[in-house]
């Protein structure tokens, strides 16, 4: 900005004192010759056009113009120490004149003028000389102790001294200044980096705001507020207020750097980000010309971030160019260029650039090591070794560089093949790396990328990936320790590039190889939305479909790759894809065909031209042998046994002394397996020798034969064993052997071996040769102690190992958990406190993420422990535990943040959940809401959200849900099922059938929706065997459709239930019973019929009238005992309901004594959750069998009040219905009619409810009515109770309906020929009343 709009001169020091800081010299010479245009002659506007030519390094000119100043007021000694300065930087010092200015230093310091102490002050710290800088704003500050400025400075030079106890204090004296001079812009802009510094960067933010509302002229505080948007990575705000600070400065270099790291490290737009580049580097000729550093600092960071694109690494290599033109003797500089040239594969000119710097400065390591590393790629490793070795005695133990150890990494791995000792060595790597990065604080800056090193990152990431192999693991075996490494590494880089395409696509590679596929694809999809021409990508995500068995998809996504570049018809890769689907298909003859074209591709074969692809190109030996071996494999399946014979011998010949000569062994091996040759295979195998790369996988072969093909226990074990019994058995083969043991169900002999790993692992993390931390030995021991039911060892074990380790909190979570499933409640939240308490002294990500399981793990123990208030507290403490995660991972990689969300929005179902089973609906609601924004597709949300609409009668807003889960899972039975509901209660019932017949259509034998269907069609009335037209109900028909469609329905448990389910709500409870009996054991339908037997058993419905009087004691009926002896088989049931069936037997057992036993149980339930439909309802029932109808009708208006919900709906009629029986004896007519209407909404098939209103009409007079509404009673009864039949037939006769009154008694008499009354007092009186 133009220093022209600065109000005044404060405000000008501000704008050059900024730029200073900044180390932008010619921002600061420009602004300082634009103010004297103002302010001729003005000795502090000229001594920074003086300071201004130093730093860029003029020294002649500089001294010219500062020699001018010498003796001007106010600038006396910050001229002086910039001519000191000056003349110090040239080769031949004028020792004289130099002895000269430091004796007029000595003698100003004596002097007391403000202004010059000022300055001086300034001027040190821009240097770097904090503790001078400090003794002079400290006696400026002695001459004018109300100088805000001073004070200000004072708090700059604390801050930036890179002291934390000294830049606790800058608060202090920025808030003073600020006090003392609101408009002081330097006091504001120094609180705000005080905040972010310590990690208060909303705070930070609120500041930069209050600087560009009152000091609009100030627009650099625009860029910096982006800087800070940026340092808690939001990365949207971020680029817009990037935006808008070069809508108010076009050159802004701090923006356009921004700018450039948005379009790198979050959008992977190359095309864009050259452009920006190009005008960057414009910029920086025009305004910062001379500026060495800078050219270099923007050079490393986007080289960094760049993935090794070469348009790219040409313009940063163009302005590290310009940089060594300006300062050709900085040895800092020269090793950048060095570097870039290693970042574009050119180490020849690398190791050249490295020498040079290391002629500038001798003792810079880092040219040293640069230099190793360019003969390690140039394939000079024994003097790179030799080096190697050299400096490692120099340098090892602790405090050793990173540098080091990523050497010895890549010399383990190319000269020594040692895979073992190569991932201790990255790992390292990435542990000296990242305490180095500038990012081990969390914070995040421009700055720091050059230090954090991405594309460092990705290649440790890719050679950890490298020694995973090429295939996912088997289902149920544990990935490569390299695959979680590799995970680890790249979960850092995207805490700083999210959107690093490359660091994607790695991600992508590592958890397919863990065999996590959906996460795979996940990533994978997001990458592709980056750069949908990503060749690679389309190539990596054919291969997760391949493994997930669609293989349309994976020969969709090979198009999608050859569409976006052509030439890839000529990659081996592609031919090999192609195969695989086919052979993953069982489509040999096809795979057959794409084989033989991959073999014909140039350099697959051998002979002259063999390794050497279309223009020169080297085709991989991996590839080639792949391209041999499949072929190889297919003619086998083919039975082409000569050819896969002979293939096998061309790859031997071809690959002889190669790495992946033993690969072909096992191919071999693998081949007479499928013909059945096992000794054959064996024989092969064996040949692998120990110390071959593939001697392991050899092995595991060979076990996998004995165990699968010879059922040969022994030898099976003996395999591992071979690898354990070697000269140096490792942690992870002694490992593999106790996996063996537990695979065999021998968990004793696992132990013996895992704790053997254990004490390898703590001797070589004693060693130095591992890093200590989170290890999965632990774990697996614990495991192997319960499977083998030591659980008193296993806690112990347990115990001893969080003691030894406390701050690995998995092995608290292990302990509390095994705890909770053995019932020790109170040992449980004892640990998890302990872990808790031990969070405290941490910071960071990983501590919130480990305290959010901790939490949820101490809320599951109370909802066990049945304390519910506990329980509440702890789901609301990891609710605002991971708001904290949620605003710490804004910003960082999709995929972090996207699993974040899900287990927000878990917690948010959860605790809504809870709070709908309090009946707290409204909280419920707005909690579900939350756990949609969290995570637009979780499906137990939106079911829930929509069930609680569907309760409230707000369908539309449960449609909306249904339909949004359905867009995402249009196989979703539950959705589907909900939607069908929704149109039963709009009254849409074909439209609810068809839902239904697409589910069952599809598959008939889908109990859980037919289940569904016959609840629904009860609750629309529509539970009929035939309707009126004489066509099958719809219960009936799916119910012979399940019986049609699968021979074995007969014998299936859910078929039983179902029909158990149609015949209860048919009234036809003894067909009900017997059906319902059958699937009483299922496992999954068993607790389900069990709750209908009882309900059957313990029907209130049986209960004696009121006016009955109640025996003091009796014998226990039948159906009372049976349900007591079906309440004992659930064991799964919840306490609280166990408690409810209990008071519910002695209910049913109609004595006074009983009564008032299940009247004391119901209200015991009631203290504990006043709210409780089922127990309000048992006591209401008790209370007006002991003639207390005012406490009953109190507790029945409760439940009217209450919300309907679905899972209490048969608790809530029955209230309903009671209620309403208590009003028509009281003559409260209209209020009964209203609650029977209540329940009719929900219930269409209510017998009782249309008894009821049957009632009130006939009190009323009104036959007609009465008949119509018993009617509907008949009908839904199914005509099997006397009594209703008998009501019918009477109200009938007073309608003079005789012959329907005949027809209902002669109904009523074929069920029960010797019901009293009907015939004399109904049927004989209508036939007399027909008769002529």
């Amino acid at each position: 900005m133009s220093a022209l709009l600065a109000p005044d001169a404060l405000s000008v020091q501000t704008l050059i004192s900024y730029y200073a800081r900044k180390n932008l010299h010619h921002h600061v010479f420009t602004a300082a010759s634009q103010a004297l245009v103002k302010r001729t002659n003005d000795p502090v506007l000229l001594f920074w056009k003086g300071y201004a030519v130093l730093r860029e390094g003029k020294q002649a000119d500089a001294i010219r113009e500062l020699d001018l100043l010498r003796g001007k007021q106010g600038v006396q000694l910050p001229v002086l120490l910039c001519l000191k300065i000056a003349h110090e930087g040239f080769k031949l010092q004028d020792r004289e004149a130099l002895q000269g200015i430091k004796e007029e230093i000595f003698q100003e310091e004596k002097g007391n003028r403000e202004g010059s102490f000022f300055l001086a002050a300034m001027v040190s710290m821009l240097l770097g000389d904090y503790k001078k800088a400090r003794e002079y704003v400290t006696r400026t500050i002695e001459i004018m102790p109300t100088a805000p400025q001073a004070k200000s400075l004072a708090g700059w030079i604390d801050l930036l001294c890179g002291s934390d106890s000294k830049a606790k204090k800058s608060l202090a004296l920025f808030e003073e200044a600020a006090e003392q001079n609101p408009k002081d812009v330097d006091a504001q802009l120094g609180r705000s980096a005080y905040y972010a510094q310590h990690r208060d960067v909303d705070r930070a933010i609120d500041l930069m705001n209050e600087v560009l509302i009152k000091n609009q002229w100030f627009t650099p505080a625009v860029t910096e507020k982006a800087h800070l948007l940026f340092a808690i990575a939001d990365w949207d705000q971020a680029i817009e207020t990037a935006k808008r600070a070069l809508a108010l400065d076009p050159n802004s270099i701090d923006a356009l750097t921004l700018t450039v790291v948005h379009l790198l490290a979050h959008d992977s737009n190359f095309p864009a980000a050259c452009s920006r580049i190009g005008e960057l580097s414009e910029v920086l000729r025009e305004n910062e010309p001379n500026n060495a550093p800078l050219y270099a600092s923007s050079a490393a960071i986007f080289a960094r971030l760049c993935a090794r694109n070469s348009p790219i690494l040409t313009q940063c290599a163009e302005m590290i160019g310009h940089a060594v033109r300006l300062d050709a003797t900085s040895a800092d500089v020269k090793v950048e260029m060095a570097y870039q040239f290693y970042l574009s594969g050119n180490y020849s000119k690398a190791y050249s650039c490295y020498q040079d710097a290391s002629k500038l400065d001798e003792a810079n390591m880092t040219a040293l090591y640069g230099m190793i590393k360019c003969q390690i790629f140039e394939g000079q490793l024994d003097d790179a070794s030799g080096q190697f070795e050299f400096l490692n005695e120099i340098h090892s133990g602790p405090g050793a560089p990173a540098d080091l150890s990523y050497i010895g990494a890549l010399l383990a791995t190319r000269k020594d093949h040692d895979a073992e000792q190569t991932v201790v060595k990255l790992e390292e790597t990435v542990r000296i790396h990242m305490e180095h990065s500038g990012l081990k604080d969390g914070k995040l800056s421009v700055a720091n990328i050059t230090k954090f090193d991405p594309d460092l990152l990705i290649q440790i990431a890719t050679e950890l990936l490298g020694h995973a192999g090429a295939d996912p693991v088997p289902p149920g075996e544990t990935p490569p320790q390299s695959v979680s490494k590799c995970m680890r590494v790249l979960d850092q880089v995207s805490r700083v590039a999210p959107g690093m395409l490359e660091a994607r696509v790695l991600q992508a590679r590592a958890r397919y190889l863990s065999r996590d596929f959906d996460g795979a694809q996940s990533v994978l999809a997001d990458a592709i939305s980056l750069d949908p021409s990503h060749a690679s990508s389309h190539m990596l995500m054919a291969q997760i479909f391949i493994e997930m068995e669609r293989f349309r998809d994976a020969n969709a996504s090979l198009e999608q790759a050859l569409s976006h570049h052509f030439e890839i018809r000529e990659s081996p890769t592609y031919f090999l894809l192609r195969a695989q689907v086919h052979q993953r298909m069982a489509e040999w003859p096809q795979a057959l065909k794409v084989l033989e074209s991959a073999m014909a591709l140039p350099g697959v074969k051998g002979g002259p031209g063999a390794g050497k692809g279309k223009g020169g190109k080297p085709v991989a030996l991996d590839q080639r042998a792949a391209i041999y071996l499949n072929l190889a494999k297919v003619h086998a399946e083919l039975e082409h046994t000569p050819e896969a014979t002979k293939i096998i011998q061309d790859a031997r010949a071809e690959f002889q002394g190669s790495t992946v000569s033993s690969q072909i062994i096992i191919v071999d091996a693998e081949i007479s397996l499928k013909r059945g040759d096992v000794q054959s295979a064996l024989v092969l195998l064996k040949s692998v020798s120990r110390g071959d790369p593939y001697y392991l996988k050899a092995r595991v072969a060979t076990a996998s034969i004995h165990l699968n093909h010879r059922n040969n226990k022994k030898l099976y074990i003996r395999a591992y064993e071979d690898l354990v019994d070697a000269e140096k058995p490792t942690i992870s083969t002694v490992c593999m052997l106790a996996d063996a043991y537990m695979r065999l169900q021998e968990p004793e002999k696992a132990v013996e071996q895992l704790q053997r790993a254990e004490l390898m692992e703590e001797k070589a993390i004693k060693d130095g040769l591992i890093s200590s931390g989170p290890s999965e030995l632990a774990g697996k021991i614990g495991k192997a102690k319960v499977l083998m039911h030591k659980f008193t060892d296993a806690i112990e074990y347990y115990k001893k190992a969080v003691t030894k380790q406390p701050k690995h909190v998995w092995l608290s979570l292990a302990l509390a958990d095994l705890h909770m499933k053995l019932g020790r409640f109170p040992d449980a939240i004892s640990v998890i406190d302990a872990a808790l308490d031990q969070l405290k002294t941490q910071e960071g990500l990983e501590m919130l993420t480990s305290r959010s399981k901790l939490i949820l793990l101490q809320a599951q123990v109370h909802k066990r422990a049945g304390a519910v208030d506990q329980y509440t507290k702890s789901l609301l403490s990891a609710r605002d535990n991971h708001t904290t995660i949620l605003a710490r991972v804004r910003g960082e990689a999709a995929e972090m943040v996207k699993q974040q969300r899900k287990v927000a929005a878990n917690i948010c179902q959860e605790l809504a959940r809870h709070l709908e089973d309090t009946k707290k609906y409204d909280e419920a609601l707005k909690l579900y809401q939350e756990a949609l924004r969290h995570d637009e597709r979780h499906a137990d949300a939106m079911m829930s959200l929509a069930r609680l609409h569907m309760d409230r009668e707000e369908l539309d807003e449960a449609r909306k849900q249904c339909t949004a889960l359905l867009l995402h899972d249009l196989e979703h039975e539950t959705a589907t099922m909900m939607l069908a509901d929704i149109m039963f209660r709009s009254n849409d019932f074909d439209e609810a059938i068809r839902y239904f017949a697409q589910l069952l259509e599809l598959k008939p034998n889908n109990y859980r929706a037919l289940e569904q269907l016959i609840l629904l069609v009860r609750r629309a009335g529509r539970l009929v065997e035939k309707d009126r037209a004489g066509k099958l109900g719809e219960a009936p028909r799916f119910l012979r459709l399940a019986e049609k469609a699968s021979p074995r329905a007969e014998l299936e448990a859910g078929f039983h239930y179902c029909k158990g389910l149609y015949a209860r709500y048919s009234r036809n409870f003894h067909e009900a019973l017997s059906e319902l009996n059958q699937a009483r054991k299922d496992p999954e339908w068993g607790s389900k019929a069990i709750r209908h037997m009882i309900d059957i058993y313990l029907d209130p419905d049986s209960l004696p009238p009121v006016t009955t009087i109640l025996p003091a004691s009796g014998p226990e009926p039948e159906p009372v005992r049976m349900a007591r002896q079906l309440r004992s088989e659930l064991v799964s049931e919840k306490p609280v309901k166990i408690a409810l069936l209990a008071a519910y037997e002695l209910l049913l057992s109609v004595n006074k004594v009983s009564v008032e036993g299940s009247l004391v149980k119901f209200t015991e339930v009631l203290t504990t959750d006043p709210n409780n439909v089922s127990a309000l309802l048992g006591s209401s029932y008790a209370l007006v069998l002991l003639k207390q109808d005012a406490k009953a009708r109190n507790h029945l208006k409760r439940i009217s009040k209450m919300q309907y919900n679905s899972e209490e709906a048969e608790e809530l009629e029955k209230s309903y219905l009671l209620l309403a029986d208590i009003y028509v004896q009281s003559n409260k007519n209209d209020l009964a009619q209203e609650l029977c209407r209540k329940c009719l909404t929900h219930n269409k098939s209510c017998v009782k409810a249309w008894e009821i209103q049957g009632l009130i009409y006939e009190k009323e007079a009104s036959f007609a009515d009465a008949a119509q509404v018993y009617e509907m009673a008949w009908k839904f009864d199914n005509q099997r109770s006397p009594a209703v039949g008998f009501k019918l037939a009477f109200n009938y006769l007073k309608a003079k309906r005789f012959l329907d009154a005949i027809n209902i008694c002669h109904i009523v008499l074929a069920v029960q020929p010797d019901y009293p009354k009907i015939k004399k007092e109904i049927l004989d009186k209508a036939r007399a009343a027909i008769r002529p």
